[in-house]
């Protein structure tokens, strides 16, 4: 199945977007961009993922829970970490249940909307995704948990929702 998510610009610490899946539409959330010349696809764990074409598959994180593990070898990410060629690439990128961008290492958020909420953590009120887990539910209703997909993460200049 396709996903596409456009990712338009956002604030200084974290980048929105939309994710749709078969009419469906989910809010997102990750890191900043930090590509750098040393880092062309992105400072590892700590960046958003690169715009172009991915393949995503089930993942069982430790806890338990279920993600999708995101990868293009040719865009510099990767599945593991002994995969990589070398340390300026990235590993277990997922998408993930999480509320603010500080709750990813490089990893993509999924909420049913784009909201903002006072984070304890960081004592103030910060961009975030709403309804995180069950928003992962509903992704792997539409996906199922046993075949990989492809990904699209293209940029917009805007909010088109």
């Amino acid at each position: 199945m396709q996903l596409t998510l456009s990712r338009y610009p956002s604030g200084e610490t974290e980048c929105q977007g939309i994710l749709e899946v078969r009419g469906n539409v989910f809010a997102t959330m990750e890191q900043e961009v930090r590509f750098t010349p040393v880092y062309p696809s992105g400072v590892p764990s700590n960046s958003c993922i690169p715009f172009g074409r991915y393949e995503i598959e089930p993942f069982v994180r430790p806890s338990g829970k279920h993600a999708w593990l995101i990868v293009n070898e040719a865009l510099g990410v990767y599945r593991y970490k002994h995969d990589r060629p070398d340390d300026k690439s990235r590993y277990l990128c997922l998408i993930h249940a999480g509320t603010y961008s500080y709750h990813s290492a490089g990893c993509i958020l999924l909420g049913n909307r784009h909201t903002q909420f006072h984070s304890a953590v960081k004592d103030r009120t910060l961009p975030a995704v709403s309804n995180t887990t069950g928003s992962m539910d509903k992704l792997e209703e539409l996906l199922g948990f046993e075949e990989s997909h492809t990904l699209d993460i293209i940029p917009v200049d805007r909010y088109h929702v």
